[in-house]
Formats: structure tokens, sequence, C-alpha cells
């Protein structure tokens, strides 16, 4: 059995399983991670996407906004690969990576003006 959920303006997801139960949690799964934002909690932008790093064998999922740089970070069960957003933070969990040893900043870098996603970080 096969299904599809509309989670946002940009994204369909499609889930497929053997019952109603496993459809309904994979797309439940997809929805959450897929659907956690329709726009940038620190500019506003609704350019964003998924994003996955692979620093060190470690492996981190977020929400990437195009425009200013900052991401919605994604947690990980440590049972059955779930993903869910992290929100608990200030902006409903939107943060700008500034480097240094505390990472992440205010969603402005100095000069009043958002970082963009290529920038380079002073240290």
């Amino acid at each position: 059995m096969k299904a599809q959920f509309k989670v946002s303006v940009k994204a369909i997801v499609e889930a497929e399983g053997e019952t109603v139960k496993q459809v309904f949690e994979r797309l439940g799964d997809l929805a959450a991670c897929l659907g956690a934002a329709e726009k940038c909690g620190c500019c506003g932008s609704a350019s964003i996407v998924p994003h996955v790093k692979r620093p060190q064998n470690y492996t981190y999922y977020s929400l990437l906004c195009q425009a200013c740089g900052a991401e919605l970070a994604f947690g990980q069960t440590r049972e059955g690969e779930r993903l869910f957003a992290k929100t608990d933070k200030g902006k409903g969990g939107w943060e700008v990576y500034q480097g240094g040893e505390k990472g992440y900043a205010a969603p402005v870098a100095s000069g009043g003006r958002p970082r963009q996603v290529n920038e380079e970080v002073p240290y």
C-alpha cells in the first residue's frame, strides 16, 4: 500500500508499507522533518532546503536557509533511526553557525547583515 501527503507548499511525501500503521508512521516521520518549517526562523525566507553534514564520521541533519545560512538542526532517536526538529532554542531552533569555540550564535553576523551561506567566518 502506498500513500502521499502534502506537508508544505514545496514538499509532498510518499510512503509505502504493508499495513496502514506502517504507512502512517512513515508519512509521520517524513512530515515531521520536511514539514518542520516553511520559512527560516531568523530571516523569514522561504528558501530552505534539507541539508546533511558528515564531519569526522558523524552525520548531522538540518534544514538550511539559503538566504542567511541559518539552520534548524535535527536530533536522532537512539532506536528506529527517526529524526526530530530541535526547536528548544531561541527563534524556534534556527541558528547561524559562526565558527569558533561555541559554534552557533545570533542570526546576524557582525556588521548587521546576515551571513551568506558560503561566506567564510573569521575566527
